[in-house]
């Protein structure tokens, strides 16, 4: 996974990396999800998303569930399992509230 360094925190997609822990194609996916194989591929390729539709998210989280059960791997995956969060530097600077 590629890291983004700087004063902006970032939602990293980790599609690729879960694809590859059960050796998935993007047809395989594309099958299973019923998403087109260009938009798995370009999903895939992706490091950060900036935006994608719940639909879309949807799909993907079933079909890859329905993969890892087929490589007897009984895990449901979800939302949480393609994205890793990492806050805004500013945000983390700013330190606890104070009361008032």
């Amino acid at each position: 996974m590629r890291a983004f360094f700087g004063s902006q925190g970032m939602i990293q997609w980790r599609l690729r990396q879960l694809m590859a822990e059960i050796n998935l194609s993007n047809n395989d996916l594309s099958e299973l999800a019923g998403i087109h194989r260009v938009t798995v591929s370009k999903l895939k390729n992706s490091d950060v998303i900036k935006q994608i539709s719940g639909d879309v998210l949807n799909k993907l989280c079933n079909g890859l569930t329905v993969a890892y059960r087929q490589n007897e791997r009984d895990r449901v995956i979800t939302p949480g399992d393609l994205m890793v969060f990492t806050p805004d530097q500013d945000v983390l600077k700013k330190g606890p509230k104070k009361d008032e």
